[in-house]
């Protein structure tokens, strides 16, 4: 199964009835900055505070998702019995906003996710929050992207002028 616009809206509202505050990235953040949804997704992405992980699993089990795999509190793979998917990365947040991968310190370098990176989009119709533009583009950088991915940071580039690395222009 994938993950439609709805189960997306529903995991966004259960998360913020328990005070966890997502932000979408990876394809569903896409969609969001493009304001339609373009292809079919396996999972959502969401990126959560390292200390809203925990209520944020909790919430999720009361409607039916379990966990399949994790790495620590770092990152948190959940799926339910309608095989649909939700994978949270955690990071680190300074009092300005800017963010680490929960792999990292606040003082080791610049942030992973700059305060100003945290913008929204729009998810059948519902402002949500999301990841910019630039660094969804970044996040897509370090592996062999698969036509989808391309497919992402090309819709990203023509839209919003982000640069577009050449292993993702189609020749």
């Amino acid at each position: 199964m994938t993950m439609e616009a709805q189960d997306v809206l529903d995991v966004l509202t259960v998360l913020a009835e328990a005070g966890v505050s997502p932000t979408l990235e990876g394809g569903w953040g896409v969609e969001a900055l493009l304001g339609a949804q373009h292809r079919d997704h396996a999972d959502v992405d969401l990126v959560i505070d390292l200390r809203e992980v925990k209520p944020a699993v909790e919430a999720l089990a009361e409607v039916g998702f379990d966990v399949m795999e994790h790495e620590g509190v770092a990152t948190v793979r959940l799926g339910d019995n309608y095989d649909r998917v939700i994978d949270l990365r955690s990071v680190a947040s300074d009092v300005h906003g800017n963010a680490w991968v929960a792999t990292r310190d606040p003082g080791d370098g610049p942030p992973d996710i700059p305060a100003e990176s945290f913008t929204y989009g729009w998810v059948a119709g519902r402002q949500v929050p999301c990841l910019s533009p630039e660094v969804q583009a970044s996040l897509h950088r370090g592996y062999e992207p698969s036509d989808d991915d391309r497919d992402d940071v090309l819709r990203l580039g023509e839209r919003f002028h982000t640069p577009v690395p050449a292993e993702y222009r189609r020749y």
